[in-house]
């Protein structure tokens, strides 16, 4: 089984956890993807989460200059 869960959402970039549960009910595995023009994929919840704030950084700095 598959779950899906959206953690935060940034601007277009949403931080997405999903989980693959086996058949005894265990979490087998678990990845972040960061949603957007180019996606990222992490198997850490920190650096999944500083991607999605420095990509909120970038836009600020981006709607600031231009």
């Amino acid at each position: 089984m598959v779950i899906k869960r959206e953690l935060a959402r940034v601007g277009d970039r949403v931080l997405i956890q999903t989980q693959f549960i086996g058949v005894s009910g265990q979490v087998c595995s678990v990845v972040y993807e960061l949603t957007g023009p180019t996606p990222e994929y992490f198997t850490d919840y920190l650096l999944a989460e500083r991607a999605l704030q420095l990509s909120s950084a970038d836009r600020e700095s981006c709607d600031v200059t231009g």
